[in-house]
């Protein structure tokens, strides 16, 4: 049914699901036939290897991006060889020989574009002073878990697990309330002004929305607000809102060079599945250094439920950050490759039991029964 095609096109463990559904239906009918539990152990096999695969070896597309450039200049070289055996072989070029130049120059040209295209770019290698990012995601209402105190006392909380650390910039990769409570939001910005009191210099404080707060009355109901992205900005003064939008920021007090950071935060969407002509990515605009959305990019730190369009977007931007969360388990940071080779790719999320020992599981399950009670993974620092 027309429901059953959107929910597994929004996430692709869910086709698995719906095998295991299909399956279950055949042996009720059947009287629980062998051929039912077969189908299902080897749907759960098949999409349990792809998913292992595409978590730790990256996405398949990036892959040949590599071997695309390293087969071009491999042809390219015997190319070159064969017409250098036969220039000293004869003495006038031959018409085979004509025909071996034409291609090693059309070859020599595709082989060139295809390093380019994977090749990342050498500005970034002499940077004499790089900024330091510091990138949470998924606190869900958990933010003041963090020992933000340190920095003043010298010393560190002991009831808190994970120290916020300083830097240049703070990224917040959405889902900052816990299913878009009002009073979360409020608390959250409160925090975020009280960092300064408390010793932290960050030039910029940059955020998106998460699904928690994408589809709440908390963002489109509040009184007085008007439209959603108006009442986030409302909610959250301290920080920078972006919804598919942009802002540069500029660090014009670094020691001998002057840098201007182009950031661009999209607004949430749940992952693209297929190929759509125009979409949310369209409008990231080149030249971005970091990029920020809430979803993760298809097999980096998404445990397999990424986006395509959005890794086709930073193949096409080039971006040197891509921040985010959602998928909590995922949390970690991946380096990327092939025409993606210019972009680290970071999962930020906080939230999650995975993170957590068996005894923090307990304390959860007791006061809120939920892991988004607890904080669970660390912050995410990065220099660019």
């Amino acid at each position: 049914d027309g429901g059953l095609r959107q929910r597994t096109a929004d996430r692709p463990r869910k086709f698995r699901n719906a095998f295991d559904n299909l399956a279950e239906k055949g042996n009720e009918r059947r009287g629980g036939s062998v051929a039912g539990d077969v189908w299902r152990r080897a749907s759960d096999w098949s999409f349990g290897c792809f998913d292992r695969l595409r978590s730790r070896y990256g996405p398949l597309e990036l892959w040949l991006d590599d071997a695309l450039a390293f087969l071009s200049v491999v042809f390219v070289s015997m190319i070159m060889k064969s017409l250098l055996i036969r220039s000293d072989e004869s003495s006038s070029p031959s018409a085979a020989e004509r025909a071996l130049q034409v291609l090693l120059l059309g070859s020599s040209a595709l082989s060139a574009w295809l390093v380019h295209r994977v090749l990342p770019l050498w500005g970034d290698r002499t940077r004499k002073r790089r900024l330091k990012v510091v990138c949470i995601s998924d606190t869900h209402g958990a933010h003041r878990e963090f020992d933000t105190d340190y920095l003043n006392s010298g010393k560190r909380d002991p009831k808190k697990r994970f120290q916020l650390p300083d830097g240049d910039v703070l990224i917040h990769g959405g889902d900052f309330t816990s299913y878009g409570k009002e009073s979360d939001a409020r608390d959250f910005n409160e925090w975020l002004g009280s960092l300064e009191e408390k010793g932290y210099s960050f030039k910029a404080k940059l955020m998106v929305v998460g699904n928690h707060e994408a589809k709440t009355k908390l963002l489109s109901e509040i009184k007085g607000m008007g439209a959603s992205a108006k009442a986030v900005e409302s909610l959250v003064t301290n920080a920078t809102v972006l919804r598919d939008q942009s802002i540069s920021v500029e660090f014009g007090s670094l020691p001998d060079e002057n840098r201007v950071l182009n950031v661009y935060g999209c607004d949430f969407s749940w992952p693209i599945k297929g190929y759509a002509p125009h979409t949310l990515y369209d409008s990231v605009p080149l030249g971005t250094d970091i990029l920020i959305a809430h979803s993760p990019a298809k097999g980096m730190v998404d445990d397999g439920m990424g986006c395509p369009e959005l890794l086709r977007c930073i193949s096409r931007t080039k971006p040197k950050l891509l921040v985010g969360g959602h998928i909590h388990q995922a949390h970690g940071t991946r380096k990327g490759f092939g025409t993606c080779r210019q972009t680290w790719f970071v999962n930020a999320s906080n939230a999650g039991w995975s993170g957590l020992s068996s005894s923090e599981r307990t304390d959860v399950n007791e006061s809120k029964g939920k892991e988004e009670g607890r904080l669970g993974w660390p912050p995410v620092v990065v220099e660019i």
